[in-house]
């Protein structure tokens, strides 16, 4: 059941060394925050969901930078990282 929510609700889906992040929520949710730990390395990734709406990503910038790929590249450097992911 958590890997479903996980997954499938917040869009969370860790590939080998990448994230994605595709979200499919309920339209009143304002966002949600998870923190994850890949080796040594900490992701700090933050939804905002300003329009109400259930999915689809407008833009995602991880550590200040525009992400054009569609996923972060995941490096366990002992450095904790923000990601913020706009739908």
């Amino acid at each position: 059941m958590y890997r479903v929510g996980l997954e499938d609700i917040l869009g969370f889906r860790v590939e080998k060394d990448k994230l994605f992040i595709n979200p499919c929520i309920p339209k009143d949710w304002e966002g949600y925050s998870i923190r994850y730990t890949y080796g040594n390395a900490i992701y700090n990734i933050e939804v905002k969901n300003p329009d109400k709406v259930n999915k689809g990503v407008r833009k995602i910038i991880a550590d200040g930078v525009v992400v054009k790929e569609g996923h972060i590249n995941l490096v366990g450097d002992g450095v904790e990282h923000f990601v913020a992911v706009e739908m």
